[in-house]
């Protein structure tokens, strides 16, 4: 809200319209265009100019693969999703948008009508319905394209399928073993997995080439990212159907390597970390460390993020790493999701809740929460206070880093693919181009030697230790677009 208005208006171009707009109301022609000229050039050297055209390439680059031919993907005339629960519902609609017949299957045939009746809903909430561009007409021509079933065999004709249902390895081999049955054999069978080996879920299929990654961000149908991911036995025909298959949702597709969270979520982890890591420090609460993050430009705060995405998610992911046991975790590793821990267990799982980190009186809107404060003042370490500036260099710099071990790692074809993922999955702020680009202005050689600092300072924490990436670039003072020589 006030506070996204506020860092927009910060911004040099707004105010160089204004002025723009002043002129040509108010003087001759001539004097008008000298104003609009003498303007012009000086927005031109602005950090933001060069960001914003950073992103305007790296969005171009982005659907690029190597050695794979998108025009050389199958023809996609009918797709599938299986899992009818919010992302299962989020995919199809995607699909329906783009006007593509899709067949949704869920466990029973009162879950599928459910899900079916939860799309049809969705259509009618939307402010294009509420406001007449989508007709009444057209909502009923769309949905005319949906079929809902309650057996994968009803998936025979699909030329690419997605699984969507809840986050275990398990059921999910389950699924891809039926419909390796159940589908012709050129089909793509995609799972949006967004923290499962794609390679692990592959190796339930006689042919593992045909199964690749489709990492849907949720709304997925609002969501402009598409995270595709490479496993380790897929196919180029699979990868060239997942990357046309974003260019026809026109979501923006970036591809990702097969390792725990891919790009976006990889990056998150520290990100994630340091944040709670900052709620140790005296004075720093939770709406401290959202503000200096929205004041830089975030779309949102650490945690009203994770309010919005779901306590629970985070916690189950740890749980099933065995961390929220403390007598299983590495005592010469620093630990700071105790505190997310506690919050989980006390049942603020977010906004669904009505209370997380937040709590949420009205719908959506997160106001400060006294219970919070007292829960994150039992895990205060006696570390300063610290401001803004600090909590901004910590956060940002752990996921830059990250972002250097993700291309250490071959898990991304490029620098931009990163702040492709960032500005466009995580609302990261467009006129900083990105946390690479970030970095990049900001100096590489300034990012080590802060990591230094601060790995020095806690050196219980190793995603603060400057990636081998990020090492050798700053001591040769490269620029990121020469990264691949330093791998």
């Amino acid at each position: 809200g006030g506070r996204g208005v506020e860092a927009r208006a910060a911004l040099p171009a707004p105010r160089a319209i204004l002025r723009c707009v002043d002129a040509a109301v108010g003087s001759e022609l001539a004097a008008g265009l000298e104003v609009e000229g003498r303007e012009f050039h000086a927005l031109k050297a602005t950090p933001e100019a060069r960001a914003l055209q950073h992103l305007f390439f790296a969005e171009r680059a982005c659907a690029k693969v190597p050695g794979v031919d998108a025009k050389g993907a199958p023809p996609l005339d009918a797709v599938g999703v299986v899992g009818g629960g919010t992302m299962g519902r989020g995919i199809a609609m995607c699909f329906l948008d783009a006007g593509l017949p899709v067949t949704l299957v869920d466990v029973d045939d009162t879950a599928a009508a459910a899900a079916a009746a939860g799309i049809d809903a969705t259509y009618r909430r939307s402010s294009a319905f509420k406001k007449g561009r989508l007709t009444e007409a057209a909502l009923a021509a769309k949905l005319a394209k949906l079929a809902v079933a309650s057996d994968v065999a009803a998936l025979g004709d699909a030329d690419l399928v997605v699984e969507a249902i809840y986050e275990d390895l398990n059921a999910k081999r389950a699924v891809f073993a039926r419909l390796d049955g159940a589908c012709k054999p050129t089909a793509v069978l995609a799972s949006n997995t967004s923290t499962l080996s794609i390679d692990a879920i592959a190796g339930a299929v006689a042919d593992p080439t045909r199964v690749v990654g489709t990492h849907f961000f949720s709304p997925a149908n609002v969501m402009k990212l598409l995270e595709n991911v490479r496993g380790a036995r897929t196919g180029d025909g699979a990868v060239a159907a997942a990357m046309a298959l974003g260019k026809r949702l026109r979501k923006t597709t970036v591809l990702a390597g097969d390792a725990f969270g891919f790009i976006g979520n990889r990056m998150l982890e520290p990100y994630g970390r340091e944040c709670l890591a900052l709620l140790r420090h005296r004075d720093v609460g939770v709406a401290d460390v959202d503000a200096a993050l929205r004041d830089f430009g975030m779309a949102m705060g650490f945690f009203a993020m994770s309010d919005l995405a779901g306590n629970d998610i985070g916690y189950a992911v740890r749980t099933s790493l065995g961390l929220t046991d403390a007598a299983a975790r590495d005592p010469a590793v620093e630990y700071s999701a105790d505190v997310a821990d506690a919050l989980v267990e006390a049942g603020r799982l977010g906004q669904k809740a009505g209370k997380g980190w937040y709590l949420y009186e009205q719908p959506r809107v997160p106001s400060p929460d006294p219970a919070v404060d007292a829960l994150v003042s039992q895990f205060k370490d006696g570390s300063p206070s610290v401001g803004a500036e600090d909590i901004l260099d910590r956060a940002l710099l752990a996921l830059v880093n990250e972002g250097f071990r993700v291309l250490e790692e071959g898990l991304a074809l490029r620098p931009s693919d990163l702040d492709v993922v960032w500005t466009s999955g995580y609302g990261f702020p467009r006129h900083k181009g990105g946390p690479m680009q970030w970095a990049e202005e900001r100096g590489l050689r300034e990012c080590r030697a802060t990591l230094e600092r601060l790995a020095a300072e806690r050196p219980d924490v190793p995603y603060l230790r400057p990636a081998k990436l990020l090492e050798a670039m700053a001591e040769a003072d490269a620029p990121l677009a020469d990264w691949e020589k330093y791998v």
